[in-house]
């Protein structure tokens, strides 16, 4: 172990257990610079999202990366390799607001390999990190089930909006079809009145025919009559006036 790790290990112990985690040589040190209570369910677990600020240092001091020079956060998930293991072990259980210091052993960070021309093979970092947000997984999944609810009730909605429409319009329907119906039953009765005023009425002109007929039989048998006593009186007066000649 250098001279700068042992300073940290002893900073470190000097702050309390509480602030400060080792695990043994050459293993990850984690120190609270700044602590943050939050209850349990909004610390940060493997899955969820975590917004930090960081700036990353050698172990002789220079810089190799900062979001704060960049006036720009970082965002990962935790414990799906987006970042260094060290990182992924070391911020288990922060909460929004909280500072750490990270002492990362080179098996934790880029090992025998590096990182390009930054930071060099078996280097041990360490950061500074600012945690500005967690969002946790199951807020997502809330989040999403509130959106599926949100969508499911816009499709109810829509549905419902449409079958109101499609009620509406059969509604309609029926009306036009029982207008119709009546209209038509409207005409069906004239017709019928109109059929059985002509029936009324040749019923009608054949009893007055009758009684033309039968007045006419009346007054061609009393004519009939007249004409015989008229010519039976002729008769009668012709037969007198030859015996008296």
């Amino acid at each position: 172990m250098t001279m700068a790790s042992v300073k940290t290990v002893i900073f470190c112990c000097f702050l309390g257990t509480s602030l400060c985690k080792s695990v043994g040589k050459g293993a990850l040190q984690v120190e609270v610079t700044k602590e943050v209570k939050c209850k349990e369910t909004r610390k940060a677990q493997e899955g969820d999202k975590v917004t930090v600020h960081y700036g990353g240092f050698l172990q002789d001091g220079k810089k190799f990366d900062s979001s704060f020079d960049r006036a720009q956060p970082f965002t990962f998930t935790m414990g799906v390799g987006q970042v260094i293991p060290g990182w992924d072990q070391g911020l288990l259980g922060v909460c929004a607001g909280e500072e750490r210091h990270l002492v990362v052993p080179a098996p934790l960070a880029y090992g025998d390999r590096g990182a390009g021309d930054v930071i060099p093979p078996g280097a041990t970092l360490l950061f500074d990190i600012v945690i500005v947000d967690v969002e946790k997984t199951s807020d997502n999944k809330n989040e999403e089930s509130k959106r599926n609810n949100r969508k499911r009730q816009k499709e109810k909605g829509k549905r419902q909006i449409e079958k109101d429409k499609r009620k509406k319009k059969g509604r309609k329907l029926n009306k036009l079809k029982e207008k119709r119906k009546k209209e038509e039953d409207r005409h069906r009765n004239l017709k019928l009145r109109k059929k059985r005023g002509k029936g009324r009425k040749k019923k009608k002109e054949g009893v007055l025919m009758k009684k033309r007929v039968e007045e006419r039989k009346k007054r061609g048998n009393k004519s009939n009559k007249e004409e015989k006593s008229n010519k039976k009186e002729e008769k009668n007066k012709r037969g007198k006036r030859l015996k008296k000649k």
